[in-house]
């Protein structure tokens, strides 16, 4: 990489390329072969870290039989439509989605696909395969397969690694091993095993540096303490429904309610807001970009008594920093395929 400017030096070129918007880099790359270096150097992503230029996207699995992933750039409030993932499982569902250092992970998951003809289900069968979308490249790769095949597990970003942890087998049994995956060097290790509980771990967040898992249909979460290398149960007395974090705080949305859950102990929830409009609003996404609150897609139906669902485009996004209760909905860009899941490692947010 040399050369990228005549007469300018390459680190105040670099300078230059970081306070761009990450949606110009794949034109960029077309310029020169210098310039296609430039882009995917690490010294571009050193410059746009100290520069503070760094952008949170959001990525989520439209509701298609590719499952076709959608990027959503806030700054230019628009929406992108991913390759296809490269899987041969029909209807992909019960992986685990997850942004980590600057790319989108998706790992694992069993085919929802049922004939039409017969009504019959295909078998329960878990894959072990794992995808990773670069932004910067536009194309998606297969890493390295996860060792324990497992669905519906918790999947999170945690010191610079993935890290998976309970779910259930094929055998529909609870799984608590737990592994991580370096994504520098494209390798799975074992991580320390959850204490074991009356129903399988399905979700987690990272909280103050701490990941926090979640047993289904239960009050109760572990947390992991890294001094002790192990997992520490405590009852959870949080509101159900779709969680995001939103600047380290957790919040969730259900039946037009937005609440603040308080992971002080004793575990407590806060109503923040009503919101009428998601009254009869189900299977959406929610995720928080910066200061933002995003609800996206999800079903519903145009009358109670109606057997008809509606899927929906809508992209609902409100300001949650602060002690507002107040909050102020407003309009993102309709999300170009609908999305409707009741799983929520459907999207994920990357910062690039």
């Amino acid at each position: 990489m040399s050369g990228l400017i005549e007469g300018l030096p390459d680190m105040v070129t670099l300078q230059c390329l970081a306070r761009l918007p990450l949606s110009q880099y794949r034109s960029l790359q077309l310029v020169c072969k210098s310039w296609h270096a430039a882009v995917r150097s690490s010294e571009l992503v050193h410059f746009r870290k100290a520069l503070c230029t760094q952008e949170e996207w959001l990525f989520v699995c439209g509701h298609t039989p590719k499952k076709v992933w959608e990027a959503y750039d806030p700054l230019a409030n628009k929406w992108s439509l991913l390759p296809v993932l490269p899987t041969s499982i029909i209807n992909l569902e019960g992986y685990g989605a997850v942004g980590c250092n600057g790319k989108l992970y998706v790992i694992g998951g069993t085919s929802d696909y049922v004939d039409p003809c017969t009504g019959e289900r295909e078998p329960l069968s878990p894959s072990l395969d794992g995808w990773v979308f670069d932004p910067i490249l536009w194309k998606w790769s297969a890493i390295a397969p996860m060792p324990t095949p497992r669905l519906h597990f918790a999947c999170m970003s945690y010191e610079g690694k993935i890290v998976v942890v309970g779910g259930w087998n094929s055998r529909e049994k609870p799984v608590f091993d737990a592994e991580v995956y370096n994504v520098e060097l494209n390798k799975w290790q074992n991580f320390p095993r959850l204490n074991e509980g009356p129903s399988p771990v399905t979700f987690g967040i990272v909280l103050d540096g701490k990941m926090h898992v979640f047993h289904k249909s239960e009050k109760l979460s572990q947390v992991y303490e890294s001094a002790n290398q192990s997992w520490i149960v405590e009852e959870c007395n949080w509101a159900g429904g779709a969680m995001a974090v939103v600047k380290g705080e957790p919040y969730v949305v259900r039946h037009g309610v937005v609440s603040r859950e308080h992971h002080s102990q004793p575990h407590r929830s806060s109503p923040l807001c009503s919101w009428p409009e998601c009254l009869n609003r189900k299977c959406f996404a929610v995720a928080g970009l910066g200061p933002d609150l995003y609800v996206v897609g999800g079903v519903i139906r145009p009358r109670l008594s109606s057997s008809e669902i509606s899927y929906l485009h809508d992209v609902d996004i409100c300001t949650v920093e602060g002690e507002t209760e107040d909050l102020v909905w407003r309009k993102g860009a309709p999300i170009p395929l609908p999305l409707s899941s009741a799983e929520n490692q459907i999207c994920a947010t990357v910062i690039l």
